[in-house]
């Protein structure tokens, strides 16, 4: 059987688990697709841009089982299904790690069809996995970063600087170690984009 490199993850499992070889050369979306919102002036050609959001993130990971004959692309079609529906038929929500950024997870889910082409002489079944981020940003495996600081007088400001292009959410924990009482603290959250 051929050695099957390791090329992403679905909720841990990986894609040489299920049999499945990612085929050479083939490319993810570097961004999702926008959906614009424009207005047309009546005399005036073209269209005014109004507003854009990102849309959903699409993944079609092309490739194919390597089975040792011909009747194991069946269970293999069967694992794979395993993990992407569950129980009721209803798409499962997974996490997609891509071998080359381990450190980064998309949330997706099974979207559209599979059409599997076998090829029985060489016992390999040929189709892509279609996955749709529906939430198009890429999160970070490890995503709790804690920060201490002790602060024993009153007046004292704490800047936190994240390195991301993206702001997110934060998760601010507020412990009192002391005796007294703390009164008046004020918590600022201010996202600075750059132009």
């Amino acid at each position: 059987m051929d050695i099957i490199p390791t090329k992403f993850t679905l909720n841990g499992v990986t894609n040489d688990a299920l049999n499945f070889y990612v085929l050479d050369g083939w490319s993810r979306p570097m961004s999702p697709a926008t959906e614009d919102r424009t207005a047309k002036v009546l005399g005036r050609a073209g269209n005014i841009w109004i507003d854009s959001n990102l849309s959903a993130r699409s993944f079609s990971i092309p490739g194919y089982f390597i089975t040792e004959s011909p009747g194991d692309i069946d269970g293999c079609a069967r694992n794979l299904a395993a993990l992407l529906v569950d129980v009721r038929g209803r798409p499962k929500t997974l996490k997609l790690i891509f071998a080359d950024e381990p450190a980064l997870y998309y949330t997706v889910r099974y979207n559209a069809e599979i059409g599997l082409d076998r090829y029985n002489d060489q016992m390999r079944g040929t189709f892509a996995i279609p996955l749709i981020a529906d939430d198009p940003y890429a999160y970070a495996v490890d995503e709790t970063v804690t920060t201490e600081a002790g602060i024993t007088a009153s007046g004292h400001t704490w800047q936190i600087d994240s390195p991301t292009k993206i702001s997110t959410p934060a998760k601010i924990c507020i412990t009192n170690d002391g005796a007294s009482a703390v009164e008046g603290i004020k918590i600022t959250l201010e996202y600075v984009e750059d132009v």
